[in-house]
């Protein structure tokens, strides 16, 4: 049997959707699965749900968002509570420089933690996670009374990085279903 296709029926074509070139002759584009021979309904639900799904990404990053910069803040106030109490110190004339010593590098953790997360979110916020909640366990051990201290804002931090490990694990998936 002879194919009686002509030149432009197998010429490329664009997908309205993704812009990427497609065979004429195929039903769905192989890039993003819009049904080009479908039916108005079809097409029709296809965008309603592509743009349902770049709402929620658009909120998972939005969380994300969140979530790095919450890694950025802790670092940044951990280094300015190091270098606040060694420079600022009332009771010595040195300041507590052990404290200094000790403190920044766990703040340069967390603001490299913060920049981790630009490039691989998950990871990162639960490397940041982890060692937030590690952090508040030494403190408790060294200082009982220290779980009140501020509990309002350990809240906040915590609830942060946990939507941003949900968001994570959601961003991923939505890119995965939509191409990306």
């Amino acid at each position: 049997m002879e194919d009686t296709a002509s030149p432009t029926q197998n010429a490329a074509a664009k997908c309205p959707v993704c812009r990427t070139e497609v065979d004429a002759a195929n039903v769905f584009c192989n890039n993003c699965g819009y049904p080009r021979k479908g039916t108005e309904h079809e097409q029709r639900m296809f965008l309603l749900n592509r743009n349902t799904k770049k709402n929620k990404l658009e909120r998972a990053n939005k969380k994300l968002w969140q979530a790095t910069n919450t890694l950025f803040i802790i670092g940044a106030l951990i280094g300015i509570i190091a270098l606040g109490n060694c420079f600022l110190s009332f009771t010595s004339l040195h300041g507590d420089y052990g404290q200094m010593i000790s403190q920044l590098p766990v703040s340069f953790i967390f603001v490299g933690l913060g920049f981790w997360c630009k490039k691989h979110p998950w990871p990162a916020i639960l490397c940041g996670f982890s060692f937030y909640i590690l952090l508040e366990i030494l403190y408790v051990a060294l200082s009982p009374h220290a779980i009140f201290n501020g509990i309002v804002i350990k809240l906040f931090v915590i609830g942060f990085l946990i939507n941003g490990l949900v968001a994570a694990l959601e961003t991923e998936k939505l890119k995965k279903e939509m191409n990306l």
